[in-house]
């Protein structure tokens, strides 16, 4: 069963929404597919490295959770982001609720919108809302 978490994106970001599952996905791996948004401007990352390897790569960029905390911490504004993380391996993308049911959650935001969290973990859908309120 799939899942769905709105949280407004006007009150939390990434890294609030990493921290809302903090320790129940340390352990994934996390894959980036799309990524369009600001950095911090003293970031160490490139961001068109990452938003154009994302879209071009089928299989997006990986990311390790320390990493991945590390540039939700630099991004200083989100327009679009499909993430992707799980404890097997990150299907390629397609956006199908399948899709979303084959990776054990999955952060994404369309057109500087809400978060929309999917998760086939009932467990980690209830921590979100009731941190992210």
């Amino acid at each position: 069963m799939l899942y769905k978490a709105y949280v407004d994106s006007k009150k939390f970001n990434l890294a609030d929404i990493l921290a809302s599952v903090l320790g129940s996905v340390s352990e994934y791996r996390w894959t980036i597919f799309e990524f369009d948004g600001c950095l911090a401007p003293m970031s160490k990352f490139d961001f068109n490295e990452i938003s154009d390897a994302a879209i071009e790569k089928k299989s997006g960029v990986e990311v390790n959770y320390g990493g991945l905390l590390k540039l939700a911490s630099d991004i200083s504004q989100t327009y679009d982001l499909v993430l992707a993380g799980s404890s097997g391996e990150i299907k390629e993308f397609s956006n199908t609720d399948s899709w979303r049911e084959g990776n054990k959650i999955t952060v994404e935001m369309v057109d500087c919108g809400d978060w929309e969290i999917y998760s086939n973990d009932s467990k980690l859908e209830s921590k979100i809302k009731n941190r992210l309120r």
